[in-house]
């Protein structure tokens, strides 16, 4: 069944600079969000497990709502497609911070993020230990507080960096840090919080050391939009496969022949 309902848009396949020894590999899908009024809320709903149908009926903003739906079921297709059982309907397990994972030891470890309509999945598999991953993305905007932002949470480093660069390219680099710092946090399962002033990535080329000894590889991902993302892993990967841009009815048309 899985083949079946396998994802028929190539993505692009990117060999990473080796820097150690890994058996991982990731596959990155980029997607735009339905909005409220377009999505099949109660085909989605029926496709949850419970917990997250109690997330979902506790949210009062419609848009909310939706991308949360919509996020979480073409999660569980993804990770189907990556399993062969063309649907992954059992609960994830959380860890401290809240970071979902399958409840099978060594097995497939992911992570996602939204920002506004677009939303980024990211899957590693591996024969062996997997590597742990994170993903952040942040639409492009104006932020006329982001200096503001950066001297309260970012490394000395980072801040010296910014300082130090053209004014009209501090929001850009500021944003690529930002998406940095959350993917190396949320790839170990660690909070934001007290945490973000302990490392620096402005200038990443070799593994980010975290606060507590755990190491980390970043790879940038260019997604197609005004936006900026970056994946960050547990070890060097072997091979990352990043997808084009798709709209959420590419994955979402299948919840027919599954449910």
């Amino acid at each position: 069944m899985g083949s079946e309902f396998f994802n028929p848009h190539q993505h692009q396949k990117h060999k990473p600079k080796q820097r150690g020894t890994s058996s991982s590999r990731v596959r990155v899908s980029i997607v735009t969000l339905q909005p409220a009024g377009a999505l099949d809320t109660r085909l989605c709903m029926a496709m949850l497990p419970s917990d997250e149908r109690s997330a979902a009926e506790r949210m009062n903003n419609s848009e909310a709502k939706a991308r949360f739906l919509q996020c979480r079921t073409i999660l569980r297709i993804l990770l189907g497609e990556a399993t062969g059982e063309g649907y992954c309907a059992e609960p994830f397990q959380y860890g401290p911070d809240g970071k979902p994972a399958l409840r099978a030891e060594n097995s497939l470890q992911f992570n996602l993020s939204h920002s506004g309509e677009l939303a980024v999945f990211a899957i590693a598999e591996s024969k062996e230990h997997c590597a742990h991953v994170g993903v952040d993305v942040e639409r492009s905007r104006p932020r006329s507080d982001a200096m503001a932002i950066a001297r309260r949470f970012f490394h000395p480093k980072e801040i010296a960096y910014l300082t130090s660069i053209a004014i009209e390219d501090q929001e850009s680099e500021f944003l690529r840090i930002w998406v940095r710092k959350e993917a190396c946090l949320k790839a170990i399962g660690a909070g934001i919080e007290g945490t973000l002033a302990g490392f620096s990535v402005h200038n990443a080329t070799e593994p980010v050391s975290l606060e507590g000894g755990a190491a980390v590889w970043l790879y940038e991902l260019s997604i197609g939009m005004p936006s900026t993302a970056a994946l960050a892993c547990t070890q060097p990967l072997e091979d990352l496969s990043v997808g084009p841009l798709l709209p959420a009815a590419t994955w979402l048309h299948q919840l027919h022949a599954l449910s």
